[in-house]
């Protein structure tokens, strides 16, 4: 099965050091699952057909029912285009010569997901710091906004990657909302919290119970079904006073603190809060009701 499945998140994106395309795709399944049943798509810039066939024999050696490499903006080897819908199974490859033809490349990928009717896709996506590269942060994130909903209507399973290192914060946070699922990891250590951040952000109680969703729901949620969570543990609680609170008091605390991310009305727990999960699990035994 897909890990992204297993968290019902259709379209996940990876925030992590660089990795090839064929890592991501190993990132995208679990590594007991078969690629049989599975048709697996490639988008990938500045590679070759030829290259990324020979790291996927080396890498994960079981060829699933359906195998598609779109490379973008290649200069090297095979620069042939191939209409996919003119062939069908196994090993085919289609060229989108310019980075910034973004019509052609939704086109080139719709094609694909038209073409394979039988089993499950993966659409890997590597990777976005190209995408960001060739036509900036805001073309970017409408043709992902389109192209999310296009996957999730055609039942395909996504895995987008981004190099942290290659962008800036603030496009990062641009990006996560078009996503069901976002993931992080660095090369160093999570940064850690110090004791009196821990104290101090968890002295709040409406800060333990908010802390406590975002670490065991991934991905982004509305400030509303968060603040509607606390609100049904908090003593005579109100919904809407809640959400005030979290949304212009409590939540920008812990984006401060490196807690959360905070985009408009939507928030995620991000990697930094399992620093604070022994506390967590100590505050929740007083918190929170069976």
């Amino acid at each position: 099965m897909i890990q992204t499945l297993t968290t019902e998140a259709r379209n996940a994106l990876s925030i992590t050091p660089t990795r090839t395309p064929i890592e991501t795709v190993e990132r995208a399944f679990d590594p007991a699952a078969s690629l049989r049943e599975w048709n697996v798509l490639i988008v990938a810039y500045g590679d070759s057909h030829r290259a990324l066939r020979t790291a996927w024999r080396e890498r994960i050696e079981e060829s699933p029912a359906g195998f598609g490499t779109i490379v973008v903006g290649s200069t090297v080897g095979d620069h042939r285009s191939v209409d996919p819908v003119s062939r069908t199974g196994y090993d085919v490859t289609a060229t989108v010569r310019s980075p910034a033809d973004l019509a052609e490349l939704g086109t080139t990928i719709s094609l694909y997901l038209d073409d394979w009717t039988a089993g499950s896709t993966l659409v890997c996506f590597h990777s976005l710091e190209d995408l960001l590269a060739s036509v900036g942060t805001e073309t970017a994130f409408q043709f992902l906004h389109v192209l999310t909903r296009r996957l999730s209507g055609a039942d395909a399973v996504s895995q987008f990657s981004l190099d942290p290192a290659a962008v800036d914060e603030a496009t990062v946070r641009t990006l996560e909302p078009i996503f069901d699922t976002v993931t992080e990891e660095h090369n160093e250590e999570s940064p850690s919290i110090t004791p009196d951040t821990a104290f101090d952000v968890l002295r709040a109680p409406r800060r333990r119970y908010a802390l406590h969703y975002l670490h065991e729901h991934t991905g982004w949620v509305t400030i509303t079904e968060l603040s509607e969570w606390v609100a049904r543990h908090e003593p005579d609680a109100d919904a809407e006073r809640v959400e005030v609170s979290l949304h212009h008091s409590h939540l920008p605390k812990l984006e401060d603190a490196g807690l959360v991310s905070l985009v408009e009305t939507r928030v995620s727990g991000r990697s930094a809060i399992e620093a604070l999960v022994p506390y967590l699990e100590l505050v929740s035994e007083h918190d929170l009701p069976e």
